[in-house]
């Protein structure tokens, strides 16, 4: 069955299989402490939040998961205006324009993506040396999203503010992240 998103957070898993006391993301955090130094001064949560981005997606397998068609997923800072900026490398079927005749696969015999347990691999060398591969991509360059609506902590019981929460839609209540654009 299809993954429903192309981003989710893998919580369990990562409670499961850390140490400590610890979820796997917050010992790897705290051991990589050092990367988020430029981070704090900074106004804009984005450069914070691109740090946290590439310390999710580190971990083997990532506390981010993504669909099996993304190949790559990288956030940072725009230079040009300092806000959110995400670049995803999407697998992709043929453009119709080689889908409609087969006639120009005949020649050598063209493949499309490997796949391994229904992920989308690269092809080795030994299948390179058999037939030539085409293996389309979309290249996803685009400013981050934000969502419209905010949710509350579902911990939190006072009037008091739940604290923002990387990875996750939690913002101050009665605000929505629309708000906080520069």
């Amino acid at each position: 069955m299809p993954e429903p998103r192309a981003f989710w957070l893998d919580e369990q898993f990562d409670r499961e299989h850390g140490t400590d006391g610890r979820g796997r993301y917050e010992a790897e955090v705290l051991r990589r402490i050092g990367e988020f130094d430029e981070t704090w001064g900074d106004f804009a949560p984005v450069s914070f939040a691109a740090t946290a981005w590439q310390v999710a997606t580190a971990l083997s397998p990532g506390f981010v998961r993504w669909h099996r068609r993304i190949i790559s997923a990288t956030c940072a800072r725009s230079p040009w205006d300092g806000s959110m900026v995400c670049a995803v490398t999407v697998v992709s079927g043929w453009p119709a324009e080689l889908t409609w005749t087969k006639q120009w696969q005949r020649d050598r015999g063209w493949r499309d993506w490997p796949q391994l347990f229904g992920q989308f691999t690269t092809p080795t060398d030994q299948d390179q040396t058999r037939s030539p591969h085409l293996r389309a991509l979309l290249q996803v360059d685009a400013r981050r999203f934000r969502s419209t609506t905010c949710r509350r902590h579902p911990t939190d019981r006072t009037t008091a503010s739940p604290p923002p929460r990387v990875g996750r839609s939690w913002c101050w209540p009665g605000t929505s992240t629309t708000s906080w654009r520069r």
